[in-house]
């Protein structure tokens, strides 16, 4: 090396020093806490679909039950429901909702709502139905608990795609027998 190499060299040795310096304290104080914090944010994610789930599996199980259910002479001889209608779906109050994706959690927080619209129309089904079967009642209660279930099942999926859970066993659900409570009134019982 020649004297003026070196000469330049030992020039710019405090000014490469301390860019490595400030590289090193960017490094360990924006960065390392930055990728603490995306890491926390995605096991809180993970945490709160998991929680998720097993609440929209629960939801999607009392739905299908409902949903196949056609009733049964009571002693009257008319047809009474014999599962009762599942609870809104409700979730844990110290869920942090803002560690999902915005358009999932609007989807999970508007179930509630699609259950409380469902009750409204079965409602208004067992209004016009009339004894000894209350047919509108029973087609109308089994189609909108058949729906919910089904949109209980489509949130389950995703949030199961999305933070890579495990699928639950299908074989060992009532609700793959919900498809077959849509069939017509007559051939349900």
């Amino acid at each position: 090396m020649t004297e003026a190499a070196a000469s330049e060299l030992a020039r710019w040795s405090p000014v490469i020093s301390a860019i490595s310096g400030f590289m090193g304290v960017l490094v360990g104080t924006a960065l390392v806490p930055w990728i603490r914090n995306r890491d926390s944010r995605i096991r809180a994610a993970r945490y709160l679909a998991i929680r998720l789930v097993c609440i929209l599996d629960k939801y999607l199980e009392d739905c299908a039950a409902v949903a196949i259910d056609w009733g049964r002479e009571g002693p009257k001889g008319d047809l009474e429901p014999q599962v009762s209608a599942p609870p809104l779906p409700s979730y844990p109050a110290d869920i942090d909702w803002r560690s999902i994706d915005y358009a999932l959690m609007y989807e999970l927080l508007s179930l509630p709502t699609m259950a409380e619209k469902a009750a409204g129309i079965i409602s208004g089904a067992s209004e016009n139905a009339f004894p000894p079967d209350y047919e509108d009642y029973f087609e109308t209660r089994n189609f909108q608990y058949a729906t919910l279930g089904l949109k209980a099942f489509e949130l389950a999926k995703k949030l199961r795609s999305k933070y890579k859970i495990p699928d639950l066993d299908v074989s060992q659900c009532a609700y793959s027998a919900a498809s077959r409570s849509l069939v017509p009134a007559d051939a349900g019982r």
